[in-house]
């Protein structure tokens, strides 16, 4: 594909994206499906242009003044400098499969823009205020939506149960694929930024991938699942999981022994989650699918009968705004609104009620969201506490040393946590995605 050919399709997408619920990620993934013609370099190529766009939109809808993708996306080339005018309108010719010729408007717009000094980062929607954001001590606002601005990493865990860091690493030494420990967690690796193709492996082709020895899964998420502190023969519960990245990290701590059981309101999700348990070779591993049942009154859990405190871990990664992801999931931070934000608090609250009834005497409650928002974190946490006496929040600082997988030495130094105990990872802080962890002991028995 030409180069303008290649803004186009961007440019198609960005409208369709205005068109639909459909997550961006899902969206691309549909138009490669329907668009083979294209090759795996012009689809990486196009799929980049779309993120950075909308890792901008506020700032790019605000210079053009439109919000269309074509609007969007001559924006984001005057910003980038990714052309002269000269060199846009070569590409911007309605040739081909080029985008139609640019009118004076336009190229009046364009010049305007690139002799404006870029922003360092994109603004936040107009109605969520700074005073909303929990963020870790010494770090701004700004310095978090810097961070957001840029490409999320692409992290993997190695999978114990099938292989080990010294197997894994040495495959990708063999195939010159450069890779990083971060250090945190003795587990976790990374695909390193070189700038060249290496940096753009496809790693789900890879063997290592296909036979369950390595998972995609962001360094923010292994920290949290292994702070649960899951054992050998526990009973846990992950009442929220999804496709179930945490389950699967959580039968690897237990050595797949004891039981977990997954449960989810989503069949599709859990779906996906058997066919993961099943490549990573997962056995201790119970799925349910579940109703969105709500604690009110004296009415029975009807999914848990019999359970009520029996769990010696119940895992909420909550239903949250997802803020902390925006860098992933940047059409995220343009669809949250007042009332999808209230919503979402609400179903933590229903959820946090629901998993407390579930830990036995001794037991812990860990209680996760993607978010970097102060009423999805530290504020829900406050309120079930007071609700809540029969249980303790444990400091993170005092559970980070217990726990073999995480590196002593990074608590206190890359690793800070919050003045509550609780334990928030962000892109500015910690290079990884947003990521807010709590960790609340039933009081009552014998820590377990």
């Amino acid at each position: 594909m030409t180069p303008g050919a290649r803004y186009q399709a961007a440019i198609e997408l960005i409208d369709q994206l205005a068109q639909t619920r459909m997550p961006l990620d899902r969206l691309f993934a549909s138009w490669a499906k329907a668009h083979r013609y294209a090759g795996s370099k012009d689809r990486r190529v196009i799929k980049d242009i779309v993120f950075q766009v909308m890792r901008w939109r506020g700032y790019l809808k605000k210079a053009a003044g439109a919000e269309d993708g074509r609007a969007l996306m001559l924006a984001h080339l005057a910003r980038s400098a990714g052309a002269d005018l000269e060199a846009l309108s070569a590409m911007f010719d309605g040739q081909g499969y080029n985008p139609a010729a640019l009118s004076s408007v336009e190229a009046e717009i364009y010049r305007r823009i690139a002799a404006e000094d870029a922003p360092e980062f994109d603004p936040l929607p107009d109605w969520l205020d700074d005073s909303a954001w929990h963020l870790v001590p010494g770090i701004l606002l700004e310095d978090e939506l810097t961070a957001m601005a840029e490409r999320a990493s692409v992290d993997m865990r190695v999978n114990t149960l099938k292989s080990d860091m010294k197997e894994v690493s040495a495959w990708f030494e063999a195939e010159d694929i450069p890779i990083v420990q971060p250090g945190i967690h003795r587990q976790a690796l990374r695909l390193r930024e070189t700038g060249d193709d290496r940096s753009y492996v496809n790693m789900r082709d890879s063997h290592l991938f296909k036979d369950g020895k390595i998972e995609f899964q962001d360094l923010s998420t292994q920290i949290a699942s292994a702070l649960v502190d899951a054992r050998p023969k526990m009973q846990v519960l992950d009442l929220c999981a999804g496709a179930g990245g945490k389950a699967l990290a959580l039968a690897a701590s237990m050595e797949n022994q004891g039981q977990i059981f997954a449960s989810d309101i989503s069949k599709s999700r859990l779906n996906e989650l058997r066919r993961r348990a099943e490549r990573a070779g997962v056995r201790n591993l119970q799925i349910r699918t579940i109703t969105d049942w709500s604690p009110i009154g004296s009415e029975a859990d009807p999914d848990f009968a019999g359970d009520a405190g029996v769990f010696d871990r119940v895992v909420l990664d909550v239903p949250c705004s997802g803020s902390g992801v925006w860098r992933r999931s940047p059409d995220n931070k343009w669809r949250l609104t007042e009332k999808s934000l209230k919503g979402y608090i609400d179903a933590q609250i229903s959820v946090l009620r629901r998993g407390a009834a579930l830990v036995k005497p001794g037991g812990r409650l860990i209680y996760v969201t993607c978010s970097l928002l102060k009423p999805e974190n530290i504020h829900q946490v406050q309120s079930f506490m007071r609700a809540h006496q029969d249980f303790k929040q444990l400091p993170i600082e005092e559970i980070w040393p217990t726990i073999a997988g995480l590196d002593p030495k990074a608590m206190g130094t890359t690793i800070q946590p919050q003045s509550d105990g609780s334990l928030l990872l962000s892109p500015e802080s910690a290079n990884t995605d947003g990521c807010f962890v709590a960790i609340l002991e039933r009081q009552g028995g014998t820590m377990v």
